[in-house]
């Protein structure tokens, strides 16, 4: 039996402390904004001082930046390029964001924009991030068109980080079918996407769950009924599985 750090976020939480910037870039729909979330949170609640730097300015359509109310009652600061919320194709890219990332008392999370089309924008900032004090994350759903096959994974740890001039150093199972997702859902993610990546050096770092039909704020813990689904993924997998928070609302809820 895994133990509870294994599903409670501390053992993903120690993993992100290694690293003073944690990257998380994936293809639309991989959940890669819900999951910078909720690493930001899970660093800040271990005491750390944190900011989250939103990137995805390329046709967004969940954005960081649209859970700041949110972020900033955990007291985590949101950092944004100066004209993200404009139409502009390609923004405006501010010295604010390069100062976040160059800021050596902050953990900065980065959430960068879908796909190799978006993670063109992380490579002008490139320079400020320390290779030797980052990490970069790729964010799978192996229930995604673009993912679903070992092929494709593959392509995108390749395509995406080249876009981004980084090398993907993990990568995140958040594989989900949304309310239809169980444990067995995402334990089946998660062997696809080992499977796929052997050989390149790359592993999955932690899997995560959100309880079917949480709310907006509602977060599984130990002893909850999200526990028990946690601890299985944890078991069957044999690494970390984060109990995810909503902290984005679906524009038809």
């Amino acid at each position: 039996m895994p133990s509870p750090a294994m599903y409670d976020g501390a053992d993903v939480r120690a993993m992100l402390e290694a690293k003073r910037v944690n990257v998380f870039i994936g293809h639309y729909g991989s959940g890669k904004t819900e999951t910078a979330l909720n690493c930001a949170a899970f660093l800040k609640a271990g005491g750390r001082r944190v900011a989250l730097i939103d990137l995805d300015v390329i046709n967004p359509f969940y954005r960081s930046s649209d859970a700041a109310e949110g972020l900033a009652a955990l007291g985590i600061a949101v950092v944004e390029p100066a004209s993200a919320h404009t139409v502009a194709d390609m923004p405006a890219l501010g010295r604010n964001v390069g100062a976040a990332l160059g800021n050596g008392s902050v953990h900065a999370v980065v959430d960068v924009g879908g796909e190799d089309l978006g993670a063109t924008v992380l490579s002008r900032y490139r320079a400020d991030i320390p290779a030797d004090d980052s990490a970069v994350y790729l964010v799978i759903n192996a229930h995604r068109p673009f993912t679903c096959t070992a092929e494709g994974i593959r392509e995108a740890a390749e395509r995406i980080g080249e876009a981004g001039r980084v090398k993907v150093t993990h990568v995140v199972n958040n594989t989900n079918m949304m309310g239809e997702t169980d444990a067995q859902t995402v334990i089946r993610g998660y062997g696809l996407i080992s499977g796929a990546l052997e050989g390149t050096g790359i592993e999955v770092a932690f899997s995560t769950w959100m309880a079917p039909g949480g709310g907006i704020g509602s977060q599984g813990r130990p002893g909850s009924p999200a526990d028990g689904e946690a601890a299985s993924i944890a078991q069957a997998t044999g690494r970390p599985t984060l109990i995810m928070r909503r902290f984005l609302r679906n524009p038809w809820d």
